[in-house]
């Protein structure tokens, strides 16, 4: 039996490139994933590419986790329909890359916060009370390498991802007597899905190298607790797979 084998995850951001990909690993693994949106098309989009065998444990959820209500929302109606949650994984935002840092202006910063932080403020104290005593339980929010290398003309998104960075240490070191596992995982490479099928034979893959990475690190099986996990490139997944698999259980 998977150790995610009975488990609710809810993935926020699932019907993205990287959160579909997650989606995907979830699901192969046996839990029940619902996947959050505010665009219904892409949910029944997405229900229409996975296998017909996961039909009974995709659960789409629309909604927009960008505004407190719409988050509650979200939160109230994952409770109704799956009855419980044990793991959240935060796959939320976009790109930014426009402008040097000094040729920015208030309304840009603005913009790129909702989007890039905000969301992740909101889907924490939103979503970790509803979880954060549960045994088992895990809590994982998904960043890209903006988060700790300077980008040319992204400044505003390195501060954003390096800012959601020390969001987990800090609710990390708040729950660490409570059963739920707080961790980051930061995304080293671009990701091949399905919209870029194409690129460097090292850089990941949605679904087999940071979805299985998810898999395992959200699971039963895992006890990684507040760190910063950088995956570097596709070899440094199966190394990493590699390791915590010849682990005593």
């Amino acid at each position: 039996m998977s150790s995610l084998t009975r488990m609710v995850a809810l993935v926020l951001g699932g019907a993205g490139e990287v959160g579909e990909g997650i989606t995907r690993a979830l699901l192969e693994a046996g839990a029940a994933v619902a996947v959050a949106s505010r665009d219904n098309a892409r949910l029944s989009q997405l229900h229409d590419r996975l296998p017909v065998e996961w039909d009974g444990r995709y659960v789409p959820i629309h909604g927009d986790i960008g505004t407190a209500a719409g988050a509650t929302a979200v939160r109230d109606r994952v409770e109704f329909v799956c009855g419980r949650c044990d793991v959240v994984v935060a796959s939320l935002g976009g790109w930014w890359q426009k402008a040097p840092l000094i040729f920015t202006d208030l309304k840009d910063w603005q913009a790129v916060m909702a989007t890039n932080l905000t969301p992740h403020y909101l889907a924490a104290t939103t979503f970790l009370p509803l979880i954060h005593k549960r045994p088992g339980s895990s809590f994982l929010f998904i960043s890209g390498a903006a988060a700790e290398v300077p980008v040319p003309n992204a400044g505003l998104m390195s501060v954003a991802a390096h800012a959601q960075l020390m969001l987990m240490r800090v609710l990390a070191s708040e729950h660490r007597h409570e059963p739920v596992r707080i961790n980051s995982l930061v995304i080293g490479t671009p990701v091949i899905s399905r919209s870029r099928p194409d690129g460097d034979p090292d850089w990941l893959r949605a679904e087999e190298d940071v979805g299985r990475f998810v898999a395992r690190l959200v699971s039963s099986a895992d006890a990684t607790r507040g760190e910063i996990i950088r995956l570097q490139s596709r070899a440094h997944v199966a190394a990493l797979l590699a390791e915590v698999s010849g682990r005593p259980a």
